[in-house]
């Protein structure tokens, strides 16, 4: 059993223009939750394989993670093969400090780590129009080994952590309110 909770961030970036002469890019289109669609050319060895796929989205394996430079700090794991399936995700750190994971031997076998630190977490964002109804997933988190290119999501069957965490925290109200009197 391996404790994750703070793992490298890949240095490794996706650009809209390869730079490799000696390998060929591929065109991926990720799309954006009420945005524009957008090819970038991605470099094979970015691509990131989850054997498991991702819980409902299983048949899926192939994904690259992309920056989001319009909404930092969100990225976008975004399909290879079906440009109508991206995830936002995030650090879970952002949003708990001492986030951490427990991956089974079998997980860590299955992300080829050789270390903690090889992993890096991610939590998939549920978008919405309203702020206040934005949540993240840390009951499962993405796994990621760059090194290796491997991805899992791991659903943490005994944890505390929440299926729906809110992004945004509410605010304190700026007014005292009287309690009013309840008429029969």
């Amino acid at each position: 059993m391996a404790t994750v909770s703070r793992g490298k961030r890949s240095q490794r970036r996706v650009s809209k223009r390869a730079s490799d002469p000696g390998v060929d890019p591929i065109l991926v289109t990720v799309t954006r939750f009420g945005g524009p669609s957008e090819d970038v050319e991605v470099l094979p060895e970015l691509i990131i394989h989850f054997p498991e796929g991702i819980v409902g989205f299983e048949a899926l394996k192939r994904y690259v993670l992309v920056a989001d430079p319009d909404c930092p700090p969100f990225f976008w794991l975004q399909s290879v093969d079906d440009a109508a399936t991206g995830f936002a995700v995030v650090d879970p750190r952002l949003l708990i400090a001492d986030y951490a994971v427990d991956l089974s031997d079998e997980w860590v076998e299955l992300l080829d780590l050789q270390e903690p630190a090889d992993a890096s977490i991610w939590v998939i964002v549920t978008l919405a129009m309203d702020p206040a109804d934005i949540t993240a997933n840390l009951l499962a988190p993405v796994i990621i080994n760059y090194g290796a290119g491997r991805g899992l999501q791991l659903i943490q069957h005994d944890s505390d952590y929440s299926l729906r965490h809110p992004l945004a925290v509410p605010e304190p109200a700026t007014e005292v309110l009287e309690p009013q009197p309840v008429k029969p």
